[in-house]
């Protein structure tokens, strides 16, 4: 569970995603970036502790949905959020800027333009 009011990214949710642990957490941060609501676990609002504890006891009164949900977080962890994943969306952002870079040089230059060797 992770209650938080603020959050940047929140590594807590990508360890318990990697240990297959269900998760509750709230909807702040880059926290709903990693965690798919009702597939991956469950997100609530912040700020409200009635809110956090029902999602829990859900999670603990349907372990078969709460298993399925933190194999799902596990997958996702392996997969979309991996770290070679991750690097490749990285790379195609820098390529789509050096392009576009390339791309805004020549069309400035105009027609006539060449380079001196």
């Amino acid at each position: 569970m992770q209650s938080s009011d603020y959050e940047g990214t929140p590594n807590a949710v990508l360890e318990a995603m990697a240990l297959e642990t269900p998760i509750v957490a709230t909807d702040v941060g880059g926290t709903r970036e990693l965690v798919e609501h009702g597939a991956d676990g469950i997100i609530v609002a912040p700020g409200s502790a009635d809110v956090i504890a029902a999602a829990m006891e859900m999670m603990l009164d349907r372990p078969a949905t709460a298993a399925a949900m933190a194999a799902s977080a596990r997958r996702r962890v392996e997969t979309d959020l991996s770290f070679a994943s991750r690097m490749s969306r990285v790379e195609a952002i820098y390529e789509a800027l050096a392009a576009e870079r390339t791309a805004r040089k020549a069309s400035a230059a105009g027609p006539y333009h060449y380079e001196r060797t």
